[in-house]
């Protein structure tokens, strides 16, 4: 212990620049980004608009710059007593290398790991939530954060022996990933993948096993191979075929009333845009969406294409996830599902009858609860949902939006519906001067803890009808919610999973159109 005590005393003289620096950005988190949560922040509060730009930039730069310090403080602190090279004065000294090590990771647990566990529990506080239901899931964020950011410096700066050539190594690394992004296929459909555990585990063992090495040993060659592993094992994983979704999401049973349907229609064609990053084509096709029961809403997940030639040939897509907005309540509803395909199977197949197979996996939800309650002009609380704002940043101090905030994890899946107005919020308001706004918020997946520096997870209510617009010829009018005026939020709970396919036969892949793609999906109701 003396030892460790040693190593680890001199390290906090030697470094204290560095862990004052970090310790002071971590504080400037903590104070300015409840500035983003916290309404009231407009023009005729005294503020111009470059400083209400900055201050809104703020709490984003912190987060950049926080884990830049770590870097900086881990870098430093493994060069201190470099492990490459066998020429520093430390080697002269009985050291022992578990001892070593172990004072190493003291002073990394000292000043990063528990200033940052406790800005977490801080940032809860000031958010309005009680810390303490939340230890194990700030536990997992602050294991995930050291894992990710920490972790890889560590490796890399063991293996170094200055800050200038680690970051020359870190330029090598990014610019690996970034090609493997750019070449490698994607397998991923927007849902949980066992790829996604065996990659973490070779990731976490590839790091711990050449920092053992370097200490232990300083084996340089041996340390460099392991390091040197982890991305190749990640390549091969990344070519293998790890798609879970047809194991995720079974066929439809016959007693399930949801219904997909190919309905064209004058309006709501298919279409063929010119993808814009790459050299696919996106096929749209419409699909009509009914029979959802009452008390029930579906998500369509993903889905995925299955093309056959006259002559014979087949093509298939890999699942493809879709947007946030799939979300269907009971009603007949116009969607619109796409899937992108190279642009020479594109070429060929255009203008033969073929089969289309669409896939679509999705989810079905159940309403649990509802709530109905008059619009308040301050925070408020929604069970499942998080504390809610009522939002007026502009002059006129008219609610335009809805923010709420939860703690360390997405809120649950909720369905949120209020009236807006274009009128005085003074005088009631008659039928024909409101108009219904609805959107959705959350996630039925139980484990979707927020992973970060910021312990708050923040969403906004998206809801429709916030604009209104009469003539071609005018601009349109915002609309804005009255304090007092009722708002619903329903919390959905996942029922089940499952897929299923439609058919068209002699199916003619549309005329490529080069207006762009923007990969925004159109839903509408009917």
């Amino acid at each position: 212990m003396k030892q460790i005590a040693a190593i680890f005393s001199k390290d906090v003289r030697h470094l204290w620049p560095e862990i004052a620096v970090s310790f002071a950005l971590l504080v400037a988190l903590v104070l300015e980004y409840p500035t983003t949560w916290r309404s009231g922040l407009s023009a005729s509060a005294g503020f111009s608009s470059f400083a209400l730009l900055a201050i809104g930039r703020l709490p984003q730069f912190l987060v950049v710059l926080i884990p830049i310090s770590w870097w900086f403080l881990t870098a430093r602190l493994i060069h201190t007593e470099r492990l490459v090279g066998d020429t520093q004065f430390w080697l002269t000294r009985p050291y022992e290398w578990p001892k070593f090590l172990a004072a190493k990771l003291l002073f990394l647990a000292c000043f990063i790991c528990v200033p940052f566990l406790l800005s977490q529990g801080v940032l809860l506080g000031e958010a309005g939530f009680n810390p303490f239901p939340s230890t194990a899931a700030m536990l997992a964020n602050l294991f995930a954060v050291t894992c990710i950011l920490v972790l890889p410096l560590v490796t890399l700066s063991t293996v170094t022996s200055s800050f200038g050539k680690l970051v020359l190594v870190l330029l090598g690394v990014f610019l690996f990933f970034a090609a493997q992004v750019a070449l490698l296929p994607s397998h991923s459909a927007g849902l949980p993948d066992p790829g996604l555990d065996v990659s973490f585990f070779i990731f976490f063992a590839g790091c711990v096993a050449a920092i053992v090495v370097q200490f232990a040993m300083r084996n340089l060659p041996l340390a460099c191979l392991l390091i040197a592993a982890v991305p190749a094992l990640l390549c091969i994983l990344g070519l293998l075929p790890l798609d879970s979704t047809d194991r995720q999401f079974p066929e439809q049973s016959t007693g399930l009333p949801v219904k997909f349907a190919y309905v064209p229609s004058d309006t709501h064609q298919p279409a063929a845009i010119a993808a814009t990053k790459s050299s696919d084509v996106v096929v749209m096709i419409p699909v009509e969406v009914s029979g959802i029961p009452e008390g029930e809403a579906v998500t369509i997940v993903s889905t995925r294409a299955t093309i056959e030639a006259p002559t014979g040939g087949q093509w298939k897509s890999p699942w493809k996830s879709v947007g946030m907005d799939q979300k269907f309540r009971p009603g007949l509803f116009d969607s619109t599902q796409q899937f992108a395909m190279p642009r020479g199977i594109y070429d060929k197949l255009k203008g033969q009858p073929v089969r289309l197979h669409l896939s679509i996996a999705f989810e079905l939800e159940h309403e649990t609860s509802s709530t109905t309650m008059p619009l308040p002009d301050s925070d408020f609380a929604v069970n499942g949902l998080g504390i809610c704002t009522p939002d007026s940043p502009w002059a006129d101090g008219k609610i335009v939006v809805i923010h709420c905030r939860s703690a360390m994890r997405r809120p649950h899946l909720t369905y949120v519906s209020a009236l807006w107005t274009e009128g005085d919020c003074v005088h009631p308001q008659s039928d024909a001067e409101t108009w219904r706004g609805e959107g959705w918020s959350g996630s039925t997946d139980p484990d979707s803890w927020n992973f970060g520096l910021v312990s708050v997870w923040e969403t906004y209510l998206n809801l429709s009808n916030s604009w209104g617009f009469t003539h071609s010829d005018r601009p349109p009018r915002s609309r804005h919610l009255c304090v007092g005026s009722p708002i619903t939020f329903s919390r959905y709970e996942a029922v089940r999973q499952n897929q299923t396919s439609l058919a068209v036969d002699n199916f003619q892949l549309p005329e490529l159109s080069h207006g762009g793609y923007r990969g925004n999906v159109a839903v509408h109701l009917r």
